[in-house]
């Protein structure tokens, strides 16, 4: 198994998502939200974004081919 791979891929999705830097953002936009509320946006903002990323992965070598060429 190759562990490098998997650490490359970590700290990659780490940078493009940037929890850090959305952290501010989401606190106030959902600052009046309660618990139960925060939870079912996060889950659903994490989901969407799963799979934004993955059609992104399984496409983004056609769309690069299909400009490029």
């Amino acid at each position: 198994m190759n562990w490098d791979l998997y650490i490359n891929f970590l700290i990659a999705m780490v940078a493009i998502i940037n929890p850090l830097g959305i952290w501010p953002m989401w606190s106030e936009l959902t600052n009046d939200a309660s618990s139960t509320v925060r939870k079912r946006i996060a889950f659903l903002v994490t989901g969407t974004s799963y799979i934004i990323l993955v059609v992104f992965l399984i496409v983004g070598k056609y769309m690069l081919q299909f400009f490029v060429h």
